[in-house]
Parts: C-alpha cells; structure tokens; sequence
C-alpha cells in the first residue's frame, strides 16, 4: 500500500470509528447523537502512518464535534454541539485498518449544558402553568413539587436524574414520585402518557388526576370491564373508581 492510500485509508477509519462510538451513545434524555465534523491534521495522519508502518499500531487523539439530539417533549429535540476528543486505537493487518474510538466524555453533563440554554424559560412556563391550576401553591408544597415533574417529564422525559437536575429537586423525591408514575403506567418505558392533558375538554382534570397520583393521594390502574384506566383512593381499590 502507498503512503497516499495509507493516509487515506486511516483517515476513512478513524472517521468510521470515531462515528460508531458517537452511534452507541446511550443516555435518557439524549435521543441520539452524530458526528459533525473529526478533525486530524495531515501532520497526524502522516505520524500515525509511520507508526502503523513500523509497529502495525497508533493510538492518535482526535478532536470531534458532535451533535446531540436532546429531547425536549415526546416528539421534539433540541441539538446541541458538543466538542470532544477521541483517543482512536489503529492496527494494521495486512492492507486492512481496524480502528476503534473511546472518549471519556461525561454525557450526562453535556445533556446539561445542552438543556441549560432554555432551562429557565422553560422552567418558568411550567411554573405559571401549575399557578393556572392553583395560584395559591407554594413552590416547596407537595402539590407544586408533583406537577413540576410531571411537567418536566413531558419536557426532558420519564428520567428522574435528569428531571432532578433540571428541576433543582433532590432525587430521592423525584424518585419516590417516578415510582408511583411508573407503576400507574403514566410513564412507560421512555414515554409520558401525557396526551389526556392537551384534551381541550377533559385535559384540566386529567392533568390534576395525574398529579394526585404523583403524590400519592391516588391510584391508576386499567379496568378491563370498561376498557380504560380508573383512579380511586389507595385504600379503596375495589370501592368507587373515576375513570377518565
């Protein structure tokens, strides 16, 4: 293989893994991420040659941008660039480069940095949107904590470290209120059942039904004789039920 081919070569596979370790981030809250842009000197390229030719392994840095889908409602993403290194592990066997990427970037704090922009109008329209429904809440009642996540679940997603952190609140709290919603199936997997509180009629209602259940005042469960979910007291299961 000529010098030309071999820097062409490695810069095709340093691309293909810096790409495929950026594929494989995994996080709640992030939806999915690519890659931009890799940048790598001819310098670098020329030095990672010589040392695959005379030891068939090179381990070059590489900067990268990376571009972050972050999810701001069940639908929606935000994008968010993120810069980050890459240490690429390259051998050569025969003509053939295998490469593979790792970076020890913290994603969980990149999500942050990418929410943060619109963290605090966000934050403020769900406050006026839990005052709508109650003026007179306190923000450090249980009822105002309750709808803050449940607002911020259909904002960041069913996450509670993330909602946590976006929201300020300890994780114990929210983790004791992601229970009770995980098992009234109001979050399922990585979805917020949040469609009944855009109803125009009943969304109102079914909101504060949801928010009762996130403090436990209430529980909901799927009736299978009237083919809908049912919220009654805790004590009560088998007493008077409200479906909606």
């Amino acid at each position: 293989m000529s010098k030309p081919e071999m820097v062409a070569n490695l810069r095709s596979a340093i691309n293909e893994a810096v790409s495929a370790s950026v594929q494989a981030v995994k996080l709640p809250g992030i939806d999915g991420a690519d890659v931009r842009t890799v940048n790598m000197t001819s310098e670098q390229l020329h030095r990672a040659a010589a040392q695959l030719e005379q030891g068939h392994h090179s381990e070059p840095i590489v900067a990268a941008e990376v571009e972050l889908f972050l999810r701001i409602s069940n639908t929606d993403v935000l994008r968010s660039i993120e810069p980050t290194e890459f240490r690429v592990a390259v051998e050569a066997h025969g003509n053939e480069l295998r490469a593979a990427a790792i970076t020890d970037k913290d994603w969980a704090k990149a999500w942050e940095r990418g929410i943060e922009p619109i963290r605090q109008r966000a934050l403020q329209a769900m406050k006026e949107d839990v005052w709508n429904l109650d003026a007179n809440l306190a923000e450090d009642s249980h009822t105002f904590q309750a709808a803050m996540v449940l607002h911020a679940s259909e904002f960041v997603g069913p996450y509670a470290d993330r909602i946590a952190t976006f929201l300020g609140y300890p994780p114990g709290l929210v983790q004791v209120i992601a229970a009770r919603l995980y098992e009234a199936r109001i979050w399922e997997d990585d979805q917020v059942r949040s469609e009944p509180w855009f109803d125009p009629q009943k969304g109102g209602i079914a909101f504060l039904l949801d928010v009762l259940v996130a403090q436990g005042e209430l529980i909901r469960g799927w009736s299978e004789e009237k083919k809908q979910f049912a919220y009654s007291a805790p004590d009560n299961r088998a007493g008077s039920q409200l479906a909606v």
